[in-house]
């Protein structure tokens, strides 16, 4: 950039160059209306008036005297006039409508209104302000429709997606937004990432900074339809996704370290019990966090099944469990399995429960409360216990707590 680009001219005192927020004056200070039917009278009535004023000076010339005829050309003048005057206002009322209704239409887009398109006949400067108008309505539209897609994926980027599909949402949300034919999101420095120089006919090249405030996290780049006009006002529009979207990934970047650090306490909170792992994936969600442990080799890690089918009466099946060789696997390593007294999942079934028992499985039967009134859920599981032909001495929780807590040990 030369020096005379780069600094800006000062304007002298007193200038009449208008400032960056002065409005510039088209055409006089009279209003255009005003102005059209003063020249709707002139054209209208100053001819007839000076005919008339030529035919009064030649009557007068030759010495009529009959004052008759001079009042008949007198009445004649100012009728005519007067016609002249109130069929140059119609004349401007005709006129200025269409000025009207596309100030009219103009006002409405100010509320927001959209829908409503102006048409005018011909090709003339009336027409063109017309198309101007609806162009921008268009756009306008156009423009409201992106912006409402593009708060939409804001609002689904949360920072527990994680950056890889934080990237994948934007991009795809990005090209459908905005009509791009391919976008791409690069964390990399934007100085690294060439700048594509548009060429006519082919694919318009776009770019955005992904900026976090002074902190630059990377540059969002995508390809448009050759067709496609693009002004600065859609540049804004894609310089605010990114910068939204620079955001949610410096955020899902922050609530990956943090899970990390809690995957590493959780695993050493489970070695002090004696269940050595490893969290493997972290799957973070609305209210609960499930962490996946790896236990290591020859850890056993298990005291009790809980809900083994996973069902939910009269709302889902329980998965296809194959309930044998759980039961066979549960008495090979000495874990217990649970009777859940949750009124719609009542799992272990009664069948179940008898078949573990049969097998030498021991089982525990739990209220699986979630408030203070679920913990009057136990008498439920019991009654299953009761149809599976249970005694006090096949369940764990039955026996004195000192007991309980070593038969839990026995598998560590």
């Amino acid at each position: 950039m030369t020096e005379a680009a780069g600094k800006p001219e000062a304007v002298e005192p007193g200038s009449s160059e208008p400032g960056p927020e002065e409005a510039t004056l088209i055409g006089s200070r009279l209003s255009f209306r005003l102005r059209l039917t003063l020249a709707l009278l002139l054209t209208a009535v100053a001819p007839l008036a000076g005919f008339g004023l030529v035919l009064l000076t030649r009557v007068v010339q030759r010495g009529d005297p009959d004052p008759a005829l001079r009042s008949l050309l007198l009445l004649g003048i100012a009728a005519a006039a007067i016609l002249g005057v109130l069929v140059a206002l119609l004349l401007a009322s005709d006129l200025t409508a269409p000025l009207r209704a596309i100030a009219s239409a103009v006002e409405r887009v100010s509320r927001g209104d959209l829908s409503s398109r102006i048409e005018v006949v011909g090709t003339d400067e009336l027409a063109l302000l017309a198309e101007s108008h609806n162009r921008l309505a268009a756009d306008l539209e156009r423009r409201n429709r992106e912006l409402r897609s593009i708060l939409a994926a804001i609002e689904e980027a949360t920072p527990s997606n994680g950056v890889e599909q934080l990237i994948d949402m934007a991009t795809r949300d990005a090209r459908a937004a905005l009509g791009m034919i391919d976008a791409s999101i690069l964390l990399a420095d934007p100085q690294t990432v060439p700048v594509t120089t548009p060429v006519p006919g082919e694919p318009r090249p776009v770019r955005a900074i992904l900026r976090l405030g002074d902190e630059i996290v990377g540059v969002f780049v995508g390809r448009l339809p050759a067709t496609r006009i693009w002004e600065p006002a859609d540049q804004d529009l894609l310089e605010l996704f990114a910068a939204e979207i620079a955001v949610a990934i410096r955020n899902a970047q922050l609530f990956a370290r943090v899970e990390a650090q809690n995957a590493r306490l959780l695993e050493t909170v489970l070695e002090d019990f004696g269940v050595k792992g490893q969290i493997v994936k972290v799957r973070p969600g609305p209210v609960v966090t499930l962490y996946e442990l790896e236990p290591a080799p020859g850890t056993k890690s298990a005291r009790v099944i809980g809900h083994l089918t996973a069902r939910m009466l009269l709302r889902r099946e329980g998965t296809k469990v194959q309930v044998e060789r759980v039961i066979d696997a549960a008495r090979a390593n000495g874990v217990a399995l649970e009777i859940n007294s949750q009124p719609h999942r009542l799992d272990l079934c009664d069948s179940h429960a008898r078949l573990a028992r049969d097998r030498g499985v021991k089982l525990v039967i739990d209220s699986d409360a979630h408030y203070l009134d679920a913990l009057d859920y136990p008498r439920w599981g019991v009654l299953t216990a009761r149809r599976a032909w249970l005694t006090k001495d096949d369940v764990l929780n039955t026996l004195p707590l000192k007991a309980f807590r070593k038969a839990l040990r026995r598998n560590r």
